[in-house]
Formats: C-alpha cells, structure tokens, sequence
C-alpha cells in the first residue's frame, strides 16, 4: 500500500520501508539486510563464571519519567469516501484510572488502513518502551564469531544478570576481541495486550529501596543499662539483639 511519489534521499525511504516491515536495516558492505523484528529463539549465553566474558560495561536503564505512557498511532480509514484519518489508543496500566502520568506520543502511519494493526503498532511500541529498558556492552573473545546483529543471546554475571535476555544491536571486532552492544530482549513485546513486568527481572540483586524487615528481634528489660553522655546526663538504654539479614545493602 505505499509508492514512491517523490524523490527523498535513500535513508528517508528506508526507514519507512522498515516501519511499516517490522524490522531494521543493517549495512552489509554495499547490501543492506533486514532483520525482522520478531520473537527469536537464544542463540548463544554467555556465562562470567566460565570465562566467557571479558568486560561488561555498566547497565544503563532508560529513564521511566521521561517515557510516553500512552500512543496514538493515527492510520486511514479507508471506509469511507473520501478516505479519512483515523486513530488508534492504547495506554500504560493506570493511565485511564489517572493512577499514572499521562505523557502522549502520537505517530502518523497513514500507509496502515486497519484498525486492528494500528493497534497493535502502539501497543508493541508501548512494551518495548516498558520492557526493553536495560541496555549495556559486552566484551567477549572468539565465542561471538557466529554471533550476527538481531541474534538474542543470554547474559550471566555477578552484576546481577542471571540469564538475562539481550537482543544485539550492535557488533565490532578487534582483533580476537569482539563488543556487542545489547538491548534487552523480551519476548512478551510482541503480546497484543500491555505487559507492565518483564519475564525476567533486570537484576538479581536486592531493591535498595526496600529494607528487609528484621527478624527475631528481642528486647529484655533486664538488659537495661545506664549510659553517661558527653554533657554529664544520664540516660537508660535497652540491648536488642535479632537475626543478621541477609539483603547485601543492609548491614
């Protein structure tokens, strides 16, 4: 349903074909590839414990106050004569109730005459923007050399990574030595409903932000004790004693 009706420089046309495909391009020498932008299987983990990992860069989550919680994906409706804009919503889990900020995106895809599609362009837009918020770089050795830009890999490391999915953006290599910049990868993106937690956590490691709630706590009277103060008052004080936590932020 699209023709060329003007000259635009390649780049133009390019990224209007890959909108409307679902994929993106990616350069081959003097070809330019198309990855399709579908659930894919992993292909390859790479493990820290087994020496696989040279160096992994620090995880860097998009910030959630800046991201649209709701998309209007704006196609033509085709029918009626004359054809006509139309819209499609879809919207971030408590947006509607107004739980939740309301930050707009809209995007015109007029080559789209379906509602249903249009749909579902702004629902996937919206998980991907939910659920494909970590990003980071690996360094690795030769065991990347059949790794291709597209390709969903599986990442472990003490970091906090536990077979933690990525998809690869990116590759370079150097010598033996190979980066690939990844993005997290879930494969509830392409769910016709919003997802709003990934299948995966992005870390193992515990929320700073929730202090476990201690256990075994005691307190005995007969414990008290007379403390003196730097000015000379008095004051009476009562040991406690409970079970050591097991949360690394809590000492």
């Amino acid at each position: 349903s699209l023709y060329v009706e003007e000259v635009q420089d390649i780049n133009v046309w390019l990224d209007v074909l890959c909108t409307y495909a679902g994929c993106w391009p990616v350069r081959d020498g003097s070809k330019i590839l198309f990855i399709n932008d579908r659930p894919e299987p992993v292909t390859r983990s790479f493990t820290h414990a087994s020496g696989e990992i040279l160096k992994i860069s620090p995880p860097k989550i998009r910030d959630a106050t800046k991201m649209p919680t709701c998309i209007e994906v704006r196609h033509t409706n085709t029918t009626q004569l004359p054809w006509r804009r139309a819209s499609q919503w879809d919207y971030v889990d408590g947006v509607v109730a107004g739980t939740y900020p309301r930050r707009e995106s809209q995007i015109s895809l007029e080559g789209i005459f379906r509602p249903s599609q249009a749909l579902r362009e702004a629902t996937e837009r919206l998980n991907k923007l939910v659920l494909q918020d970590l990003s980071c770089t690996l360094s690795v050795f030769d065991e990347a050399l059949a790794c291709q830009i597209g390709d969903v890999v599986a990442v472990t490391h003490p970091i906090g990574l536990a077979a933690k999915q990525f998809r690869i953006k990116a590759v370079r290599s150097n010598l033996g030595r190979h980066e690939l910049d990844l993005l997290e990868y879930d494969s509830a993106v392409y769910s016709s409903a919003i997802v709003s937690v990934p299948s995966t956590p992005d870390t193992t490691l515990p929320n700073p932000l929730i202090v476990e709630t201690p256990s075994g706590l005691s307190l005995t009277s007969g414990d008290a004790e007379a403390v003196i103060s730097a000015d000379g008052s008095v004051n009476a004080r009562i040991k406690a004693s409970w079970t050591s936590a097991t949360d690394k932020f809590v000492v």
